[in-house]
């Protein structure tokens, strides 16, 4: 569960619910669905994208020796990061819980930032084509936001 959706079910037993926060518990539930459906949608599509980049990417950038099939994996699992804060309806936990992380690491093991940008933004190019519909509308402003701050870092 999410830190606001905990906080309500916990005030429920000492508080009525205001307006808003009703409205905000049900049109969580209203896109339970779809979130679901996200995750489905990104488990099958995983090891397509893993297998395609594997091949494309060292051939688009034969200069990076380091896209190699371990770290492009390890860059499609990290996906699963970026569903959790899309399930429990919370940008800043992508924010705090990921993006932040990455910008952090690849500074610190001077890795070229721009090349996991890479990476993110073919993966991006595949799930685009992949997704249909509320799943592809759920996914679309993590991944923006995401790919934003690999882009901001890059320019840094």
């Amino acid at each position: 569960m999410n830190p606001w959706l905990i906080t309500l079910v916990k005030d429920a037993n000492e508080r009525l619910l205001t307006e808003k926060e009703v409205e905000r518990f049900i049109a969580f539930l209203d896109t339970l669905p779809a979130r679901i459906k996200l995750s489905e949608d990104l488990e099958k599509f995983e090891p397509e994208i893993l297998a395609a980049l594997t091949k494309e990417l060292p051939a688009a950038y034969p200069d990076r020796p380091g896209y190699s099939r371990l770290v492009i994996q390890d860059v499609v699992e990290s996906l699963r990061h970026l569903f959790v804060s899309v399930f429990v309806d919370e940008p800043e936990f992508l924010k705090l819980r990921w993006t932040d992380s990455l910008v952090s690491s690849l500074r610190q093991s001077g890795l070229d930032e721009e090349w996991a940008a890479d990476i993110y933004k073919a993966i991006d190019e595949k799930l685009k084509k992949l997704l249909r519909g509320p799943s592809l509308e759920l996914y679309r402003p993590a991944m923006d936001q995401l790919l934003d701050s690999l882009v901001v870092s890059v320019a840094v």
